[in-house]
C-alpha cells in the first residue's frame, strides 16, 4: 500500500479542525449510553419573565408585580353599621282580611273564599235558614209561640228546644247554627259525641229562637255542679271576699271570682243573637226558658245558674238579666269540655 492511503485515513484535514471542536465519537453518536469521560449536563433554558401580569396559583391567589393601588379611606360615617329595617316582599300573594261584622278571616281576592264568607256573613246578620217543615208536630218541643220580626209585618216566631233524644234533623240545624255561635264568639268546638252523648245523664240541651223563616238565636245550656261568685269592683275594695280570689281575662273580658265554689245547677254555655236582632230581649226571653224548661217539671232558681266565662258583652247581658239589686252575685263556671 502506497504512503498516501495511511495519511488521509489517521490525520484529519486542517479546515474541519478549525471550524469544529474538539469531541469524541461518542458525544455526537445519539446512539452512545456510556462514555469513557465525566461531564456535566447543561444548564437548564432559561425562563422568559414577563412584568406586570398576574400568575394564578392552585391556591385561588394571585400575585402581581405591578405597585399596588392606594385605597381610598372611607369616611368614618359610611363605616359604622347602618340600621337595619324589616321588609316585605311583595310577590302577588293573596292578603287577608277579617270582617268586622261577623268576625271571619278570609281571603277576598280568592273566589271559593270570598263566597264562603258572603254565605258565613249572611248568617250572622240575618240569622240561619230555618225550615218549619222539618219541626214534627208531635215529637217537637216547641216551648214557646208567638210573633217577631224587624219590620212593621210580624211573623211567627218560637223557641225550639233540641236535645239527644230530638230528630236527627233537628239536631243538624242545631249543630248548623252552633258552628255559626262558636266561629263569632272564638269559642272551642264541641264534638257530637260529647253534645249529643247517648250514655250517662244528658248533658246538654240547644234553644233556638226562630222568626218566620230564620233562626235568630241561640242559647246552649248543660248541666253542672259548682260555680264560682263573681266579686264586683266595691265588693274587693272592701275586702268582703270568702276565701280567695282569682281575676282572669277571657275573650276580652277581665272579671275577678272567689276560689270558693258554691252548688249550681244550670249553666249557660253559649248565648248568641244575629246582627239583625240584637236588642230586642230574645238573650234575655232564651236564659228564662232555658231556667224553665231544662229540667221536666222544675223552674231553676237564678241563683243556680252560672255563665261560662262570658266576653265582654256576655257579662253585661248577665249583669242585666240577674237585676241591679243581684248586679254582682251572678256566678261563673269552667266548661269541661
Amino acid at each position: 500500500m502506497s504512503g498516501d492511503d495511511g495519511a488521509s485515513t489517521n490525520t484529519p484535514s486542517p479546515s474541519r479542525s478549525s471550524s469544529i471542536p474538539a469531541a469524541s465519537d461518542e458525544d455526537c453518536d445519539p446512539r452512545t449510553t456510556t462514555s469513557t469521560t465525566t461531564s456535566s449536563p447543561p444548564p437548564p433554558p432559561a425562563k422568559k419573565t414577563f412584568t406586570g401580569f398576574s400568575i394564578k396559583t392552585h391556591t385561588g391567589t394571585s400575585t402581581t408585580t405591578s405597585a399596588p393601588r392606594r385605597r381610598n379611606k372611607q369616611p368614618e360615617q359610611q363605616q359604622q353599621q347602618k340600621k337595619l329595617t324589616q321588609l316585605k316582599i311583595d310577590l302577588g300573594q293573596p292578603q287577608r282580611a277579617t270582617c268586622r261584622t261577623c268576625g271571619m278571616s278570609y281571603y277576598p281576592c280568592t273566589p271559593d273564599d270570598d263566597a264562603l264568607h258572603k254565605r258565613f256573613h249572611a248568617k250572622s246578620v240575618g240569622g240561619v235558614d230555618f225550615k218549619s217543615t222539618i219541626l214534627d208536630a208531635k215529637k217537637s218541643k216547641v216551648v214557646w209561640r208567638g210573633e217577631g220580626g224587624t219590620g212593621e209585618e210580624e211573623v211567627e216566631a218560637f223557641v225550639l228546644v233540641v236535645d239527644r233524644k230530638s230528630a236527627v234533623v233537628e239536631r243538624r240545624k242545631a249543630r248548623e247554627v252552633l258552628e255559626v255561635v262558636e266561629s263569632e264568639l272564638s269559642a272551642g268546638e264541641i264534638a257530637e259525641g260529647v253534645l249529643w252523648g247517648a250514655e250517662g245523664e244528658e248533658r246538654f240541651k240547644v234553644l233556638l229562637y226562630v222568626v218566620g223563616k230564620k233562626c235568630v238565636g241561640l242559647c246552649l245550656a248543660e248541666r253542672i255542679r259548682r260555680a264560682y261568685r263573681v266579686v264586683g269592683d266595691e265588693v274587693r275594695d272592701e275586702g268582703r271576699v270568702e276565701g280567695e280570689m282569682k281575676s282572669v281575662v277571657y275573650r276580652g273580658s277581665s272579671i275577678s271570682f272567689s276560689e270558693t265554689p258554691r252548688p249550681a245547677i244550670l249553666g249557660i254555655s253559649r248565648v248568641w243573637v244575629c246582627a239583625d236582632y240584637r236588642r230586642r230581649g230574645i238573650a234575655t226571653r232564651l236564659l228564662d226558658y232555658a231556667r224553665e224548661h231544662f229540667i221536666y217539671g222544675m223552674k231553676i232558681e237564678k241563683d243556680d245558674v252560672a255563665f261560662s266565662q262570658p266576653t265582654e258583652s256576655g257579662g253585661a247581658l248577665a249583669r242585666g238579666w240577674f237585676g241591679a239589686d243581684k248586679a254582682h252575685h251572678w256566678a261563673v263556671y269552667v266548661e269541661e269540655v
